[in-house]
């Protein structure tokens, strides 16, 4: 969504970088913090409930993956 992380930038786990923003390079941001800005900053933790939902989301694409790699392969029997 149009954010930039630079060189040797570490985002932690369930960690959020908002659209827009840039990680600069050698940053270290810590897990499940919500990153925003240009310069990013932290402005917050995640809460419990945002962590469970980006492991759905997650889990969505995975999802998604399977159903367009099945229909693709149907498709070429």
């Amino acid at each position: 969504m149009g954010a930039r992380i630079l060189d040797n930038a570490q985002v932690g786990p369930y960690t959020l970088v908002a659209a827009g923003s840039v990680v600069l390079e050698n940053s270290v941001i810590p897990e499940r913090a919500l990153v925003v800005g240009v310069l990013a900053r932290v402005v917050r933790p995640l809460t419990e409930e945002e962590k469970r939902k980006i492991e759905l989301s997650a889990q969505d694409y995975v999802d998604y993956v399977r159903t367009y790699r099945d229909l693709d392969e149907r498709a070429a029997t």
